[in-house]
């Protein structure tokens, strides 16, 4: 499954869509939390749609997240090469045991492509992202069918995005 993942300058927010329906929407803030992720509901209340939010610390470049209530945090694990780590419960399938999920990149002066791998070390998601795009800026591939654990990665995906954004560039 891919998803694409544009900005909207006017809105001043991330739309995550597949097959040009948006899926989720990702609204900045300037007071934490400051990302706040919802998932679209036929209803249109976005506080009903709610499922994690994402706080960035000052001098920090680990972000913490929250998602349907479970905290966690993106911890760096290099100084000097772009390689986060955080924990999932979602991967597991009784959802009650963290795995531990690597973050890593290939990134170039044009594309970010930031690749999740799970603890045997195989893909399981990747966000193309482009850094100098004015709305498009990417999208997200997953291997995995779980929607709780897509959604998870989503979240620390975009996080992950707006995290090097701020404290690498």
């Amino acid at each position: 499954m891919s998803l694409q993942v544009n900005f909207s300058w006017r809105k001043d927010e991330v739309s995550i869509s597949h097959e040009d329906q948006v899926i989720y929407t990702v609204s900045n803030h300037l007071k934490a939390p400051h990302l706040r992720f919802y998932k679209e509901t036929k209803g249109g209340n976005k506080n009903d749609g709610m499922i994690g939010t994402s706080t960035f610390h000052l001098l920090s470049s680990s972000p913490e997240f929250t998602h349907h209530g479970r905290h966690g945090k993106l911890q760096s694990t290099s100084r000097w090469k772009m390689a986060y780590t955080h924990e999932s419960y979602y991967l597991d399938s009784t959802h009650n045991h963290p795995t531990t999920m690597t973050w890593t990149s290939e990134s170039g002066f044009k594309t970010w492509d930031f690749i999740c791998l799970d603890e045997r070390k195989q893909a399981v998601a990747r966000f193309s992202a482009n850094p100098w795009g004015i709305k498009k800026l990417g999208k997200i591939e997953f291997c995995i069918e779980d929607p709780l654990a897509r959604e998870e990665l989503i979240l620390v995906g975009v996080t992950l995005y707006y995290c090097v954004l701020l404290c690498w560039t």
